[in-house]
């Protein structure tokens, strides 16, 4: 499973190819996986294309946050989301499941 920069990296191609920011000759995507800001900031992006989030926070110490996207009127909430992803903080799972919703796999691949 992607952590870390390369998690970053393959939110930034797959959502928002076209805002990195910018730094003398160099691009760092933003800090998604990192920061819980810019993680939620891809759910309401994720929610205004038409997706809803729901986040799962764990029931017990060393278990994985759970995230998951659904279409907005298109999919009915039998309690589970359509495409859902665990992380060890949410923000991890918030991307991984912001790469499963946009390329519509079952997990993303592992790059280390």
């Amino acid at each position: 499973m992607m952590i870390g920069r390369a998690l970053d990296l393959a939110v930034t191609k797959v959502f928002s190819p076209t805002s990195p920011r910018c730094i003398g000759a160099v691009t760092w995507p933003r800090c998604y996986s990192t920061d819980l800001k810019a993680a939620f900031e891809l759910a309401i992006e994720m929610e205004a294309r038409g997706y809803w989030l729901r986040l799962i926070s764990p029931f017990q110490a060393g278990e994985p946050w759970w995230a998951g996207f659904t279409p907005l009127g298109t999919s009915g909430w039998n309690g589970r989301p359509d495409y859902e992803a665990s992380g060890p903080t949410p923000m991890v799972a918030i991307c991984r499941a912001v790469l499963l919703t946009i390329r519509g796999k079952e997990e993303p691949e592992a790059t280390e």
